[in-house]
């Protein structure tokens, strides 16, 4: 997280609650760009429509209005020892905080949720979501109520073993820093071709050999993998779960015993149109993980 971070980073942040949460405590090295997005006006009805004068004044007055407000939001988080700017933009709000960011050249963009009900999220979408679509660099999605005052010590990961993955591992370990735990799950099952190859007369022998055989290889694979990784101060987990990644990555973080306060998942980089198509485990976890989730996009600087 920001407030943890040992390298200088860029943070485009929405909102006074995300704010709070990219700014973190007086050991934050990151520079903030707290942006707030319009539009700064809304037409009336279409019985009123104001005119050209009158638009112009509302405009502006919305506008003032909405300086004022992150000029307090910046003090704020200027008095708790952040680096901070601001800025006031008008626009939808999820392309105009992704051009932000990317014109910013952000190291990560923290954008909060409103936990919208299932109607009005089907209607209306996630701004949340359309940001982690369209951002070039990584997202991290805030959840009201979350304690803001401190960087997240545990933290559960879903992995694929790919290399986008393998980044998500390496920004998942910095971002719990020392004394902090990543719990890193990987999500396998066998092909639906398996039973249809085999005899119903051998169907479940088989199926539970080569289940054992696969259940085998993922452990050990994870453990190359922890191997790699290992740091101190910091604890490192690998669990292998037979299960759907989209499904079995939530409910991981709801039935934990422990609370996860963060849950960090990659994502493939993909561009143009794809890119309104995030992957089922990222997208799933955006819209239905109690905890803050991150979206990994971007690739490490080189050094």
């Amino acid at each position: 997280m920001p407030s943890t971070c040992r390298c200088q980073l860029r943070v485009s942040v929405a909102g006074k609650y995300c704010a709070e949460t990219a700014a973190g405590g007086t050991n934050c090295t990151a520079k903030l760009l707290l942006i707030h997005v319009g539009p700064v006006a809304a037409v009336g009805p279409a019985s009123r429509l104001p005119s050209v004068r009158e638009w112009e004044r509302l405009v502006e007055v919305r506008a003032q209005e909405a300086e004022a407000r992150m000029n307090q939001l910046l003090a704020d988080v200027r008095a708790d020892g952040a680096d901070a700017s601001c800025i006031v933009v008008d626009g939808a709000p999820a392309e105009a905080l992704a051009t932000a960011a990317e014109v910013s050249e952000a190291d990560l963009l923290v954008v909060g949720t409103h936990g919208l009900g299932a109607a009005k999220h089907f209607l209306l979408g996630s701004v949340a979501e359309r940001v982690v679509r369209l951002a070039t660099c990584n997202v991290l999605v805030t959840r009201e109520g979350a304690d803001e005052t401190v960087a997240p010590r545990r933290i559960l990961l879903a992995t694929d073993f790919s290399a986008h993955a393998e980044i998500a591992l390496r920004v998942a370990i910095e971002f719990a820093g020392q004394g902090g735990t990543v719990d890193i799950v990987h999500f396998w099952n066998l092909s639906p071709l398996v039973s249809s190859l085999i005899g119903s007369e051998t169907e479940g022998s088989v199926i539970g050999a080569l289940g054992e055989e696969m259940q085998s290889d993922v452990v050990e694979r994870g453990a190359k993998l922890l191997s790699a990784h290992q740091r101190q101060g910091i604890t490192l987990s690998f669990e292998a779960i037979r299960g759907k990644a989209s499904i079995g990555i939530v409910q991981r973080q709801k039935n934990s015993e422990q609370p996860y306060d963060l849950v960090v998942t990659g994502s493939h980089g993909r561009r143009g149109i794809r890119r309104f198509f995030l992957g089922s485990v990222a997208e799933t976890v955006v819209r239905n993980a109690t905890c803050s989730a991150l979206v990994v996009h971007q690739r490490p600087k080189a050094d």
